[in-house]
């Protein structure tokens, strides 16, 4: 997994729960574990309940285009995340 990505989950995490270090530490193991299944999926094999979910989090957690970039990372996240994207 990207470094990148690593710091910008546990960022996000910190941010949400400032002095509530196991509950963000929670939150960082459960998105990074939902990467993983992810991951572990082949493009064609992804539900599209869980990727409708995915971008629903994405747009709602990361305010801004750079922060959603990310997601590019993982084909079928990026896939999904930028053609579905009401403009």
């Amino acid at each position: 997994m990207d470094n990148n990505l690593l710091k910008k989950i546990r960022d996000k995490a910190l941010s949400d729960f400032p002095n509530d270090y196991e509950t963000a530490l929670f939150q960082i193991e459960n998105q990074i574990q939902a990467i993983n299944d992810i991951n572990n999926f082949k493009d064609d094999e992804v539900p599209n309940n869980i990727l409708l979910d995915i971008q629903k989090k994405a747009l709602s957690d990361f305010d801004d285009d750079f922060d959603a970039d990310f997601f590019c990372g993982y084909r079928p996240l990026c896939k999904s995340f930028l053609t579905n994207i009401d403009v």
